[in-house]
């Protein structure tokens, strides 16, 4: 079975290690950015779970890291406090598949 891992502030990380995920603590998202890139790697792991309001600056190099690797997934997940948004998948399979 494959890790779930999830990156963010205290209480982003906490609430996801309650359920049994593996957590690192971080703000500044260079060192998330960083972060991702040495996660990527680790077989292991499935999925990235990444608190969206820490994503802010660094939404291209995620998008960029996600169209070149199909595992482990990383989703960007609301926060508390976060404002709802909707994603378009379709837009982003086009991209995956260079339409």
């Amino acid at each position: 079975m494959k890790k779930i891992v999830a990156i963010g502030d205290e209480e982003f990380v906490l609430g996801f290690s309650l359920v049994g995920c593996e957590g690192y603590i971080e703000e500044r998202p260079d060192k998330i950015l960083r972060l991702i890139k040495e996660l990527i790697n680790n077989q292991e792991i499935g999925l990235i779970l990444v608190n969206d309001k820490l994503t802010q600056n660094i939404k291209k190099e995620i998008q960029e890291i996600k169209l070149k690797t199909n595992s482990p997934l990383i989703y960007e997940v609301p926060g508390p406090g976060s404002v709802k948004k909707t994603e378009d998948y379709r837009k982003l399979i086009r991209q995956i598949l260079g339409f």
